[in-house]
């Protein structure tokens, strides 16, 4: 779990980047840039994991087009459009969401999911 919160928010920061300096990125550039990201924030992680852990996580060395089993094309180009439909949809609707809750609720619930993330192992 912790993997992918990690991973969300290292993804986050360099297309929040990319996307304040245009109106509306091309997808395709959205993509490429969701897929390269994910791509390189998935091998850190996975070279990280295997240095502290002395184990691997997950192993591609069945796929096609890897790289030393810690990447691999195919789910390269799920993680570009995943990341491209959550840019694209999933964070308009976020913020709908946001906008409906109390505003006195919303620090409290902020606290409850940090606690949460920190205690999940």
């Amino acid at each position: 779990m912790k993997r992918y919160v990690i991973r969300r928010l290292l993804m986050a920061i360099p297309l929040l980047l990319a996307i304040s300096f245009a109106d509306r990125p091309s997808p395709l550039l959205l993509f490429l840039g969701c897929a390269i990201d994910a791509t390189v924030v998935e091998w850190l992680t996975a070279k990280l994991l295997e240095r502290v852990n002395r184990r691997r996580w997950w192993d591609y060395s069945g796929k096609r087009f890897n790289v030393d089993g810690y990447i691999c094309l195919q789910y390269s180009l799920l993680w570009g459009a995943l990341g491209t439909a959550t840019v694209l949809w999933g964070n308009g609707l976020l913020f709908k969401l946001y906008g409906l809750l109390p505003q006195w609720l919303v620090r409290p619930l902020l606290w409850v999911s940090i606690t949460i993330s920190l205690l999940d192992q």
